[in-house]
């Protein structure tokens, strides 16, 4: 089921946001953290308000050692769902990252 839902959520095939996201989390479950990046950086340009995705896309960054690219996210995270469940966390991770900021 995976990898036809793979098929149906191509980044740029007019999927939505969720469901990149969705696909998303199944690569970020799976430790592909570049193919993460791609669905969840897909999920924001189909809706640039997916908060969860924005969360998703700094934990990535993370990951990826991509410090200010995370900062970024989780900041864009907080500006959108400042009550979310991801919301203290976001904001954690933004305040320790913020110096990172280009």
């Amino acid at each position: 089921m995976s990898a036809e839902a793979s098929k149906r959520a191509s980044v740029g095939g007019g999927a939505s946001a969720d469901t990149l996201y969705n696909q998303g989390v199944i690569a970020w479950n799976a430790n592909d953290f570049a193919k993460s990046q791609e669905y969840f950086a897909g999920a924001v340009a189909a809706n640039p308000n997916h908060a969860e995705s924005h969360f998703m896309l700094g934990r990535v960054f993370l990951n990826l050692g991509k410090l200010p690219e995370a900062a970024k996210e989780f900041e864009t995270y907080v500006k959108i769902a400042p009550t979310g469940k991801n919301a203290k966390e976001a904001q954690t991770n933004f305040d320790m990252l913020k110096p990172m900021i280009k």
